[in-house]
């Protein structure tokens, strides 16, 4: 979410099921969504973000995902941790 004043950056599309595309033609096609006024960091940061969200659908096709019983599990047993 953008900070008060700012404009939010581009959305992420989401995932295509044509053909694959690859990391350079997605990098640009990120860039060219973006406003002409956009900083290095946040072009930085929008890429990085495009990049989580790929291996994340790429983790999700080759491991599977998990239930949302597990899925539960996990954020409490990392809520915990992450108190002591």
């Amino acid at each position: 979410m953008a900070e008060p004043g700012q404009r939010a950056l581009a959305a992420p599309e989401p995932p295509s099921y044509g053909p694959p595309v690859s990391a350079k033609e997605t990098a640009l096609d990120v860039i060219n969504r973006l406003p002409e006024d956009v900083s290095l960091l946040d072009i930085a940061r929008e890429l990085e973000f495009v990049a989580g969200v790929r291996e994340g659908f790429a983790s999700y096709e080759r491991e599977g995902g998990v239930t949302t019983k597990e899925a539960r599990a996990r954020v409490t047993a990392w809520a915990k941790s992450a108190t002591k």
